[in-house]
């Protein structure tokens, strides 16, 4: 998406590159930085990068995308890279590339891994789309990276291994992303989009460039990585767009128009620019844009032009300009030996002027977000339970990347962020559900062969994914007993507070083990009357009830049967009875909900900025609060509720459960349909106060990508609109005694009044006018049924001393990620199979299996990653070492040898070497020693907030399947 507001008259983009100076020959290798030219002496030098940024979706779907465009884009560079050696090209989005090399003949992917062989065709970063920085959950990020990197390095090999991450048009850059790609070998990471007060400030300093100290938990040199901003955008600099219709360079002087002087004189200018913003001898010209060369003749012919109209008067400016690309830049600057300014931060929030906070897009669309996070879980579950004993069918692994890929493509900072258009947003939830639907077999007939020992009964097995909004056929329709299964994805014991739709109001629950489960019919209430998808129940009740203990990678099995009031172990029936008595619970936490009004405006102007897809900006400082009407209370054995009527379009159901679960309580809220056509557009926020609780500090902790949790303040001095963060797990105020956290069911703007004790977390918004960054429409989503759509949100909250917090909060988190995957049958399983673990024992409570999944179409390689979920310092009782003997961790399968990889799973971990840095350093960072060697007896250790990647070979177990 092109849109940056610039800061000087250029578009000056720093871009990782490196290149092959005119006539210069590369070292013996030609790939890599090994393939990379000597820089030239004494001179400027100038690395040109061709580059295209292809979205993967937003003003068309990918596929439209695809057909229109970067088929085409593909096809021409690589016949021009092919006509002449020095020239190169950067490519970053393997969604696409992959398309396209399915289409290719043999003769055309020789030549392409001859290009990449020859070092001129690049690709950076390498992930299946560049992904959002703000919206996404680490574990995506992580497989989304996985997904592209594997395609390169399964088709091109060690030549094709991306060296530096590329994150240009991202809104805003979060410093878990950057851990991230170190831990992933990077070692440089660029990106275009900065607060506009900070990048003049750069500017000034000559600090457009830094090392980034992005994990404090793990020090340096593990989670350093070299970074840098672009000054005006990624695009083309002014007066260079050839295909876009700009002056060629014409350097024939027997014909009208001869221009090389004046060319090079502009030229030259814009480069003078970038020399004032940097303090290298080397400067990136990014020269590309939004799907730049389609017209690939074009813009080469022209480039190749400059280039030698530049070299022949070098003497002039002192410049030498070549083709280069983002890792041979990054190389030629690591040479330099210069020490950098140091980051410890991230660049939240991005604001392209003072009206201008994109803040907005954290909770734009919430009905997406809440899908692809849901996704998020349900594909670490299914990839589970693929590796977990032999393929049981066979196109397995054709299925797991349908839905590998979709949720890949659903991390597009045009996707999961809710900035694209309507149609595009419905084509991304489509190709959710259809990568959903298409690994459904795998899950069903894992199951199937554990429960009946019988692959046949498979189709017996079915989910429901309405379940939020009480729809299930299963259940309401069963007439007699019928079974629910509750998969466990997470590495430790867990437990389940179920919910399920039914038509009466007796039920009896057994357990794994036979035994009476209390339970509790509750009607459906107004709120959940009110969302459309669930049009064809037929449920009036639905049936609560406690699950108490899931094994690790593991499942109970439960059953429920329709039965009479006067039967033992029937269900407790609780109507919802009107009270005016309802006062808060005993936590002492208030919840409410507020909404802002947008700003209107036409984007004329910065003043006439409006809220949009991408920017908040309400019209007050201060939300109008909901006068909350209590309408009503359950009161049960299970679960006790109070509910809030506040209007047609808004309703608030907030829980307390009591035994094992009851360190948290749940807000549930059905928000919309929001009213479109009365001219105010609303943006609905859950406000939760603590009594007496006030961080005179002005702080507040917000998580970066469900990860490492970042101290963020309220600044007075600026809107309201900056006082927001994205937030995708966790949000958190605190004072001395007391501390508030609240656990997000998705990606969501949130805020806080630390000295009042209070939190604020966006759940739906509707704008009336298109804010003008490009996506060409208001955010005016009508739902299913025409009216509006009808959000229903879930928050987990507590209140806890300091001290305890993070006990409680880690785990929560991991558990509302890693939700039980539910499952519905009218089979009965065999008694020895109604609980089963894949694990010997449940690991530590610090430590999760983040990936366990098959590898490389192998029968018996799987990928295996383990994290330590604690930062150091944040809990007395977990924040520490831990030790893990994979040896002895898993009952389904032995392990027969291990390979330690890096995290992105596409080099050894033994071979990764990365540039070191020299960094002007201001303040400790912690020195961590390099992480133990697995043992011969595959004992391993986590260091808080590590991530520890496996290749392992294994034997399965007969027995255990």
């Amino acid at each position: 998406m092109k849109m940056q507001t610039a800061l000087l008259p250029s578009l000056l983009l720093l871009l990782l590159t490196a290149a092959e100076v005119p006539g210069g020959a590369a070292t013996s290798a030609s790939c890599g930085y090994n393939g990379c030219p000597a820089a030239v002496p004494r001179r400027v030098n100038l690395h040109i990068v061709p580059h295209t940024h292809d979205d993967v979706g937003w003003l068309r779907t990918v596929d439209q995308y695809y057909y229109y465009s970067v088929q085409f884009i593909l096809d021409n560079v690589i016949r021009e890279l092919s006509l002449d050696s020095k020239r190169k090209f950067t490519y970053v989005e393997m969604a696409f590339f992959y398309r396209w090399w399915r289409e290719q003949s043999n003769s055309t992917r020789d030549q392409v891994r001859q290009l990449v062989a020859n070092g001129q065709l690049h690709f950076a970063q390498g992930g299946w789309c560049m992904n959002d920085e703000a919206t996404t959950h680490y574990a995506d990020i992580v497989d989304q990276q996985t997904l592209g990197m594997r395609f390169l390095n399964d088709t091109f090999g060690d030549c094709a291994r991306p060296r530096v991450g590329w994150q240009i048009d991202p809104f805003g850059h979060s410093k878990e992303f950057a851990a991230l790609l170190a831990q992933m070998g990077l070692d440089a990471f660029y990106f275009a989009r900065i607060h506009f007060l900070d990048e003049v400030q750069r500017v000034i300093t000559r600090r457009m460039q830094f090392v980034w100290h992005a994990s404090r938990d793990f020090g340096s040199p593990s989670a350093d990585i070299f970074a840098g901003d672009f000054v005006s955008g990624y695009c083309y600099p002014p007066g260079t767009n050839y295909e876009g219709g700009d002056q060629p360079v014409q350097d024939d002087p027997q014909l009208h128009d001869f221009n090389v002087a004046e060319a090079v004189r502009k030229f030259i200018v814009q480069v003078d620019l970038l020399r004032l913003a940097h303090r290298t001898s080397h400067l990136l010209l990014t020269m590309g844009c939004d799907f730049a060369y389609e017209n690939a003749r074009k813009n080469f012919k022209i480039i190749d032009k400059l280039i030698a109209a530049v070299n022949a008067n070098t003497s002039q400016h002192n410049l030498t300009a070549y083709y280069s690309s983002p890792d041979c830049y990054t190389k030629a600057v690591n040479d330099e030996g210069l020490a950098y300014a140091v980051k410890t931060g991230d660049f939240f929030p991005y604001a392209s002027g003072p009206n201008s906070y994109w803040t907005g897009f954290y909770s734009s669309r919430p009905a997406l977000k809440r899908l692809v996070r849901w996704a998020s879980g349900h594909l670490q579950a299914v990839k589970q339970l693929a590796a977990v004993g032999p393929a049981v069918l066979g196109d397995a692994s054709e299925r797991l990347d349908r839905l590998r890929q979709a949720q890949g493509v659903a991390q597009h900072h045009d996707a999961v962020a809710g900035t694209e258009k309507q149609a595009v947003a419905f084509d991304y939830a489509l190709r959710l559900s259809d990568g959903i639907a298409s690994s459904d077999p795998l899950w069903q007939a894992r199951l199937a062969q554990l429960q009946f020992g019988n692959l046949s009964q498979r189709d017996g097995l079915r989910a429901c994914q309405l379940l939020n909004a009480s729809y299930c056929p299963v259940s309401e329709l069963a007439t007699g007993r019928f079974f629910v299964t509750f998969y466990n994805p997470a590495s430790r014991l867990s437990w389940h507070s179920a919910r399920l739709p039914v038509t009466g109001r007796y039920y009896r629950v057994l357990d794994e083990a036979g035994a009476p489960v209390t339970s509790q019919t509750i009607p459906v209430n107004n709120g959940t009357l009110r969302v459309p998808e669930r049009n064809l129940s037929i449920a009036v009740n639905e049936l609560a009830f406690f699950v108490a203990s899931i094994p690790p990678l593991g499942y109970a099995v439960y059953s429920v049967e329709p039965c009479n009031s006067t039967d033992p172990g029937a269900s407790v029936f609780t109507p919802i009875l009107p009270t005016t008595n309802a006062g808060r619970s005993a936590s002492e936490i208030s919840v409410g909900l507020a909404f802002y009004i947008g700003m209107r405006g036409n984007s004329s102007g910065e003043q006439f900025r409006p809220s949009g897809a991408y920017v908040f900006r309400p019209t007050t400082d201060r939300p109008q609060t909901l006068s909350a009407r209590i309408q009503a209370q359950v009161i049960g054995p299970v679960v006790n509720e109070t509910h809030f009527n506040y209007n047609d379009w808004a309703y608030l159901v907030t829980r307390q459960y009591p035994g094992a679960s009851s360190n948290y309580l749940e807000a549930e809220s059905t928000v919309g349909p929001l009213p479109l056509d009365d001219g105010v557009g609303r943006e609905v926020v859950a406000v939760y106060s603590a009594d007496g609780l006030s961080a005179s500090s002005g702080e507040f902790l917000v998580d970066s990508n469900g990860r490492q949790l970042m101290r963020a303040r309220r600044d007075p001095s600026r809107p309201e609109a900056a006082q927001f963060r994205p937030a995708n797990a966790i949000v958190s105020v605190a004072d001395a005694a007391r501390q508030l956290t609240v656990l997000t069911d998705r990606a969501a703007a949130a805020s806080s009044r630390p000295a009042e004790g209070q939190l604020s977390v966006m759940l739906h918004r509707v704008t009336l006018d298109d804010d003008g960054f490009g996506v060409g429409e208001a955010l005016r989503e009508r739902g299913s049924d025409g009216r509006g759509l009808v959000v229903k949100t879930s928050h987990w909250y507590f209140l806890a001393e300091p001290a305890a917090a993070a006990d409680r909060y880690r785990l929560l988190a991991s558990q509302r990620h890693r939700s039980p995957l539910v499952t519905f049958s009218l089979l009965q399983p065999r008694s020895a199979w109604c609980q089963w673990s894949a694990l010997t024992a449940p690991l530590p409570d610090s430590v999760q299996i983040l990936t366990l999944e098959p590898w490389r179409q192998s029968p018996d390689r799987l990928l295996l990653r383990l994290e330590n979920i604690f930062q150091a310092n944040e809990s007395s009782a977990h924040s520490g070492p831990v030790t893990v003997d994979l040896g002895a961790t898993f009952s389904a399968f032995a392990i027969l040898d291990a390979v330690e990889l890096n995290l992105s799973a596409n080099q050894r971990l033994a071979d990764q070497t990365r540039l070191k840095w020299r960094s002007m350093q201001t303040e400790a960072v912690d020195q961590q020693p390099r992480r133990g060697p697995l043992t011969k007896s595959l004992e391993m250790t986590l260091r808080p907030m590590e991530i520890r990647t496996f290749e392992i070979r294994v034997a399965y177990k007969g027995g255990t399947l």
